[in-house]
């Protein structure tokens, strides 16, 4: 029963070297809110290369605290467990976190990892609290959470986020058009964000000449003892165009200014927008007015008209500020 070995095989020399592959995936920058129930929370993201820009990621990490933490404490994080899904945009991801504690506030962070096991950079955290509001999702056809832009805005409260998938929303299509413009948020309507699903080239508030586009009283209230309150209402990635307020001067503000988007009153955040072919009396692509802290980033401003002044913009009144940064204002008329 002895054992009987084959011959011997051919020799083969080899080095050990280091990682084949140390190039890491590019950072997850988009991490999103998309919506939570009192003990979850589900985040959205876009897929990232795999090395850099090239490729595609072959996974994620997703880690939550209840303290800010940085890439040297992300070992520490919690690791999310659940499956990572697409959206219901199929261009991103999604993941839920589960187990959480409701009214607690999380960091959440993501990390794009390649099959050699390198991970992306952390470009920041997200600070989401469990249970704190939902996503309504708005389509053209009306066959979203809500039949239109400014009914799901009447319908969101605190925390909640208003997605708009792609399309021309027009004063036709929309049918809720009014004194105040095709879409008005209102002084009770407070603290959530009106976001576009796929930009302003493909998100488009269209007035048809019949009024404005937009406008904006909430965010602002009477306190107790007298005195204003502010809170806050972020609107990103539209275009406003073919609005129109050209009404007298003698009448309220929401008649003759701020023919693309009309600010009164208010802290509203608008970033990432187009305001283009509008025209009002005074503030043709924007009007911002009143007290308030509003922030206007990241837009373009072009192709506007006003009959007296403020062909681009008018900004006026303001306590404490109105900011514009990072924004492109040309080609208007006065």
């Amino acid at each position: 029963d002895a054992t009987v070995w084959s011959d011997f095989s051919n020799l083969v020399v080899g080095t050990a070297a280091e990682q084949w592959d140390t190039t890491a995936p590019d950072p997850v920058d988009d991490l999103q809110f998309w919506s939570s129930e009192a003990t979850s929370l589900t985040v959205t993201w876009s897929p990232c290369g795999n090395d850099g820009s090239i490729g595609l990621a072959s996974g994620y990490e997703i880690r939550y605290a209840t303290s800010a933490f940085d890439e040297s404490g992300w070992e520490q994080a919690t690791l999310a467990t659940g499956e990572i899904i697409p959206n219901t945009n199929p261009d991103r991801l999604q993941t839920t976190i589960t187990g959480l504690q409701e009214g607690q506030i999380y960091h959440i962070g993501a990390r794009a990892r390649d099959e050699a096991g390198n991970l992306s950079e952390l470009t920041g955290t997200l600070d989401l609290e469990a249970g704190q509001g939902r996503t309504w999702y708005v389509t053209v056809d009306g066959t979203g959470d809500a039949p239109t832009i400014e009914a799901a805005i009447n319908q969101a409260g605190p925390g909640d986020v208003i997605l708009v998938g792609p399309g021309r929303y027009s004063w036709t299509n929309q049918g809720t058009g009014d004194f105040y413009g095709l879409i008005l948020i209102a002084r009770d309507r407070t603290d959530f964000i009106l976001r576009s699903e796929e930009g302003p080239e493909a998100t488009i508030l269209d007035a048809e000449h019949h009024g404005r586009c937009m406008a904006v009283t909430g965010g602002s209230w009477e306190a107790p003892g007298g005195g204003l309150e502010y809170a806050g209402i972020t609107i990103d990635g539209f275009t406003f165009t073919n609005g129109k307020a050209v009404g007298e001067e003698a009448s309220p503000v929401e008649g003759w200014s701020g023919a693309g988007l009309n600010l009164h009153l208010t802290d509203t955040i608008v970033r990432n927008c187009i305001m283009t072919g509008n025209e009002a009396r005074q503030g043709g692509g924007l009007w911002v007015g009143g007290q308030g802290d509003a922030l206007i980033e990241n837009c373009v401003i072009e192709n506007n008209r006003s009959r007296e002044v403020g062909g681009g913009i008018m900004l006026v009144n303001s306590e404490p500020r109105i900011t514009v940064r990072d924004c492109i204002v040309r080609n208007n008329h006065a």
